[in-house]
């Protein structure tokens, strides 16, 4: 049996009759009234619990009724409740265990248990078994069951107030314990990732030094070329570092300009170009006739393609190519950037996208040099230029970036182009 009905203060007579609807609420009295059920198999001590209810001064109750346990869970599934009057003696059962079984003191609503009897082992038991608080029929009035009530809502809305702030805590502990992981991992990484060229710069600067290797012109350039490398690696890791700082100290300044698309992606492809032709990767941008301006921060836009094809040219092997392809749609306009590099399974996409992070179980990843920068900086500058970016990458598959320009950033009055 489960039917609602509401008990007021101030009401007269035997109340408003049970609706036949189950598990329903009376509309018209149950939006600030404190849902009760009363779990207990005695018609005549339902009725008095309820009489008691009515009498309540300071609030009004909507009560439900159950008689068999067996169904509270499903009738709590369906009408949730603020508080549950549990009795001790539910036949065969104890209400006892029956608090534990939805829950205990971490179920969704507070139980207090009602006896007929003293015992002063049961007082022990209720608090083991989750109960808020324990009643003794025989002492029950309107005021102690509202009082009672009151307060137990109350605490355990405490709980579950100190319990959500407890979680949010944890994972802000965890969150905060990865940081510092990667912090050590970054400093560990970065130890190697600028001693590697400045060995060089500060090696072959100290050769060219040298009479013998000074009056040997090809030696001499091929020495400045090694100085050459190693002054861009380091100004592209000293330039990822200061992004990535800006970026999150929200001072990266973006502007709004005029952009062709176009020319935009061919000019991030010859800044490219040293990279590729140092390691053997062909990179092709592949554009349709006639594409619209679009308005957006030009050192944003270019710093994110930059990195994208920075990143495939690298985990490319030789011989390999990295493609760039602009799509017109209906509204919008779609950038793709596909390499046929090692690709990545979805757990180490995610760990490429957090800053200073780097894949650790892949050696060719080792041995590539980077400050696991690159990803963090494409993702966070999208999000506050307003573009999409989708990852699509399997191992040994290479990896396809989709970068999509909104409405909102595309110029009008271009006439549709297809690719």
């Amino acid at each position: 049996m489960s039917e609602w009905s509401v008990a007021s203060a101030g009401s007269r007579g035997a109340g408003p009759p049970l609706t036949a609807a189950r598990n329903r609420w009376r509309k018209s009295e149950s939006d600030e009234a404190i849902r009760v059920m009363i779990v207990d198999d005695d018609a005549e001590d339902r009725l008095t619990i309820r009489r008691y209810l009515r009498g309540a001064r300071s609030c009004r109750f909507a009560v439900q009724e159950c008689d068999d346990p067996a169904d509270l869970i499903a009738i709590l599934d369906d009408s949730p409740v603020d508080v549950i009057l549990m009795d001790q003696r539910l036949g065969g059962q104890q209400g006892t265990d029956v608090i534990r079984r939805i829950g205990g003191s971490r179920a969704a609503a507070p139980a207090i248990l009602l006896t007929g009897y003293d015992e002063a082992a049961l007082e022990e038991e209720a608090i083991v078994a989750g109960a808020a608080e324990h009643l003794n029929k025989a002492d029950l009035s309107s005021r102690v069951l509202e009082r009672t009530i009151k307060y137990v809502v109350k605490w355990h809305s405490d709980q579950l107030e100190l319990r959500r702030q407890g979680e949010q805590l944890q994972l802000a502990w965890s969150e905060a314990a990865k940081a510092n992981r990667a912090k050590s991992v970054f400093l560990a990484s970065m130890s190697h990732e600028l001693r590697t060229p400045l060995n060089a710069i500060i090696g072959f600067s100290t050769m060219l030094l040298g009479k013998p290797v000074a009056r040997k012109s090809t030696r001499v350039r091929e020495y400045a070329s090694f100085i050459l490398d190693g002054g861009q690696q380091l100004l592209h890791l000293v330039n990822n570092l200061l992004d990535i700082a800006r970026i999150e100290a929200g001072q990266f300044v973006l502007g709004d300009e005029t952009l062709d698309l176009g020319e935009a992606l061919l000019e991030v492809a010859r800044q490219n170009e040293p990279l590729a032709r140092q390691r053997g990767i062909e990179v092709v941008v592949q554009c349709p006739a006639n594409l619209p301006l679009i308005r957006i921060d030009r050192t944003g836009f270019q710093q994110i393609f930059l990195n994208l094809l920075s990143n495939g040219t690298k985990y490319t092997h030789a011989g390999g190519r990295v493609t760039v392809t602009v799509f017109r749609l209906a509204t919008t306009l779609r950038v793709m950037v596909r390499d046929t590099g090692i690709g990545m399974a979805e757990d180490e996409v995610e760990t490429a996208l957090r800053p200073f992070m780097r894949i650790r179980n892949n050696a060719y990843v080792r041995s590539t040099e980077g400050a696991g920068l690159g990803l963090a900086i494409v993702t966070a500058l999208a999000d506050q230029l307003d573009l999409t970016v989708e990852f699509d990458s399997r191992p040994g598959d290479g990896t396809t970036v989709t970068v999509t320009i909104p409405a909102d950033r595309v110029e009008r009055g271009t006439a549709p182009q297809s690719p």
